[in-house]
């Protein structure tokens, strides 16, 4: 056994553990390590059940892994569309960086059951910018913390092309939206989910 995976098996015993306690972040870490196979066989149930608990709970990465996984088939499950873009979308309101640039590129491209929309990929290419030093210091986003400055460039240029279809009567209202946006909380995300 190579050292990475008897380190991925190591892991995956301590946050099974803590996972089976109700620790949200071992819960989501147990369904990225059964997404993947790391550690534990890769299953995509397993991964949905794990990510499902602690999307229960509000953990941003977790939906928008379950975003990433209802986007294509498994396990009997055909892609759906709606149901990834729910899951991205609730990933995106908390202020999930890659979900944001994910639904942005949605947005851009009119793609998996999102109409093109120029300013709305605008906005959601702007938030990660305009809020990232405190977006990625929230709990539940540790994994996120590596998506710097160093990756803001292409998306930059992206935003730059979106921003470019807009009048400049749109471009105001997108900042405006901006400036009022917050991030939702895991509470208020939650809640999202209950209705």
């Amino acid at each position: 056994m190579s050292c990475r995976r008897q380190a991925n098996a190591e892991a995956a015993k301590w946050y099974r553990m803590a996972a089976e306690q109700g620790v949200t972040d071992a819960e989501y870490y147990i369904g990225r390590l059964y997404d993947a196979g790391e550690g534990l066989a890769r299953s995509d149930k397993e991964a949905l059940k794990w990510y499902g608990r602690a999307v229960a709970k509000g953990h941003p990465q977790a939906q928008y892994q379950l975003g990433l996984l209802f986007a294509r088939p498994f396990d009997g499950y055909k892609a759906d569309a709606a149901k990834s873009l729910k899951w991205i979308m609730l990933a995106a309101q908390q202020g999930h960086t890659l979900a944001a640039y994910h639904l942005a590129h949605l947005y851009a491209t009119g793609g998996k059951g999102v109409a093109k929309d120029d300013a709305e990929a605008y906005f959601w290419y702007s938030v990660p910018m305009k809020y990232q030093d405190r977006l990625e210091t929230r709990p539940g986003m540790n994994d996120v913390g590596v998506w710097r400055l160093s990756v803001l460039d292409p998306y930059e240029s992206q935003r730059e092309k979106a921003k470019a279809k807009l009048s400049v009567e749109q471009q105001q209202v997108v900042k405006q939206r901006l400036i009022e946006w917050q991030p939702k909380t895991p509470e208020q995300s939650s809640a999202v989910l209950e209705q």
